[in-house]
C-alpha cells in the first residue's frame, strides 16, 4: 500500500480538474454567495536575499488551490479505484479524510493532501521569486500567454461568460485575473526547470541516464484479461446488454463466480504454455481491450500499475508468460523484448520525470526560507473546502 499512498501524492501535481457534484464548504466559507474577507492575507511567500525578488500566495488564491487539488484528488482516486479494483472507498467526508491508508506510514489522506499541496505553494512562490531574479518570463512569449489565456477561457465557458465565473469565484476572493497569475506560476515552474536542466540549460540531462532508467522501470508486455465480472457490450440504441461468451471466445457456463474465471484462465494459461494454442491467437479476446488499441503490445511503466500486476512483470524474464490474479480479474501476462526504438516515444517523458526530480531536489533546499502564515493556513481544511465547481 505504500507504493500506492506515493502514486496518490503525486496526483496533486497533476493539473487536471473534473466536474464533481458541489458540495458547500463548512469551514471556509458556508455561505458561496459571501466573499472571503480575509483573501488579502498572506499565506506563503519568498523573498531572494540577493536579489530582493518576492513572490506570494494570498489566501483567497490558497483556497481555491485547495479547491482545486481536493478536486483533482478525489477523481483521480476515483479511477485508480475504478481501473485497479481497489478497495478505498472515495467520499468526500470526514471519515475518508481520516483514514490512514498506510499503516507503516501512520498519516492520514487529510495530511498527506494537505502536505502536498503546502510544498506545492511553496514549489510556486520560490520558483517565481527566481524567475524574477533571473529575468525568466513566460508572458513575453505569445503562444505561451494565449496558452494561458485559454487555461482561463475554458473556466469562462464553462460559466458561460466573465461576470459569471467572477461571481463564483468571489467564493474564494479571487477572479479571473488571479486565475492567470496562477497558471502563469505553473508555466513558470516548467521554464525554471528548463533554465536549469533542459536542453541548453545549466546541467541538461544526460541521455545515459534515460536510457538506463527505460531498461530498469520500463517493460513491454501482452496480457489477456479476463474479468470476473460478466463484461458490458455497448448496442446501437445506446444501451448494453450482457457480453456473450460466443462473441469473444471466452467460454464460462452460467453466471461468472472468481472461481470460474480462475479456473477458465488456468485452462487457457496451459494450452498456451503447452503449445496447443497460440498466445498471439488469443491476445484479441482480451477484456481490457489492450490487444485492439495495441496489438504488438504495451510498454508500461513501474509503479504504474496495481502491485500484483506491476510485481508480476518486473520479475519476470523476457518471453515468460505468468498468470496472475488481481482484484478484478485473471491476467496471463506475455513478457516482450524491449526494442532500441522502443525508448523513441517515451524518451522526452523519462526525460522530464529526471527535470522534475533534479529540479525538485533543488528546489526544496529554499522551503525552508519560505514565510508560512500558520494563523491563517490553520483556518483552512481539505475536509471543509470546497469542490470546484465547473459550472454545473
Amino acid at each position: 500500500m505504500k507504493k500506492n499512498v506515493r502514486i496518490l501524492s503525486l496526483f496533486l501535481i497533476v493539473f487536471f480538474s473534473i466536474s464533481l457534484y458541489s458540495c458547500t464548504p463548512e469551514g471556509i466559507n458556508p455561505n458561496p454567495v459571501n466573499g472571503n474577507d480575509t483573501a488579502d492575507v498572506v499565506v506563503f511567500s519568498y523573498k531572494d536575499e540577493e536579489s530582493s525578488s518576492y513572490a506570494e500566495i494570498k489566501s483567497g488564491l490558497f483556497a481555491f488551490i485547495l479547491s482545486d487539488k481536493k478536486t483533482d484528488f478525489l477523481y483521480l482516486l476515483s479511477q485508480y479505484q475504478e481501473n485497479y479494483g481497489s478497495q478505498i472507498t472515495v467520499m468526500d467526508n470526514e471519515s475518508f479524510w481520516n483514514t490512514v491508508p498506510d499503516k507503516e506510514d501512520g498519516r492520514t489522506y487529510k495530511q498527506l493532501v494537505e502536505e502536498d499541496i503546502y510544498t506545492y505553494c511553496k514549489r510556486l512562490v520560490v520558483t517565481k521569486a527566481l524567475c524574477n531574479k533571473y529575468g525568466i518570463t513566460v508572458t513575453k512569449n505569445e503562444e505561451t500567454k494565449k496558452e494561458l489565456e485559454s487555461l482561463v477561457q475554458n473556466h469562462i465557458n464553462a460559466y458561460g461568460d466573465e461576470t459569471s465565473l467572477n461571481s463564483y469565484l468571489y467564493r474564494f476572493g479571487i477572479n479571473s485575473n488571479d486565475l492567470f497569475e496562477y497558471y502563469e506560476m505553473q508555466y513558470l515552474v516548467e521554464a525554471l526547470e528548463n533554465y536549469y536542466y533542459g536542453k541548453g540549460g545549466k546541467t541538461p540531462i544526460d541521455s545515459s541516464l534515460v536510457e538506463e532508467e527505460f531498461l530498469k522501470n520500463w517493460a513491454k508486455v501482452k496480457n489477456i484479461f479476463i474479468s470476473y465480472k460478466e463484461p458490458e457490450i455497448k448496442v446501437p440504441d445506446g444501451t448494453s446488454e450482457d457480453d456473450k461468451s460466443e462473441d469473444n471466445g471466452i467460454v464460462i457456463d452460467g453466471a461468472r463466480t472468481k472461481e470460474k474465471v480462475l479456473n477458465f484462465a488456468k485452462g487457457l494459461f496451459d494450452s498456451i504454455k503447452n503449445g496447443d494454442v497460440k498466445f498471439d491467437d488469443k491476445y484479441p479476446i482480451s477484456e481490457d481491450g489492450v490487444s485492439k488499441y495495441f496489438p504488438n503490445g504495451i510498454i508500461i511503466q513501474r509503479g504504474t500499475s496495481s502491485k500484483e500486476i506491476d510485481e508480476a512483470i518486473f520479475n519476470m524474464k523476457t518471453d515468460e508468460l505468468r498468470l496472475v490474479e488481481s482484484e478484478s480479474g485473471v491476467y496471463i501476462i506475455l513478457k516482450q523484448q524491449l526494442a532500441k526504438n522502443d525508448i523513441d516515444e517515451y524518451y522526452e517523458q523519462i526525460e522530464q520525470t529526471f527535470i522534475d526530480e533534479s529540479y525538485a531536489e533543488l528546489i526544496s533546499e529554499y522551503y525552508n526560507f519560505v514565510a508560512v502564515n500558520n494563523t491563517e493556513l490553520d483556518k483552512y481544511s481539505i475536509i471543509s473546502a470546497d469542490i470546484y465547481d465547473w459550472g454545473e
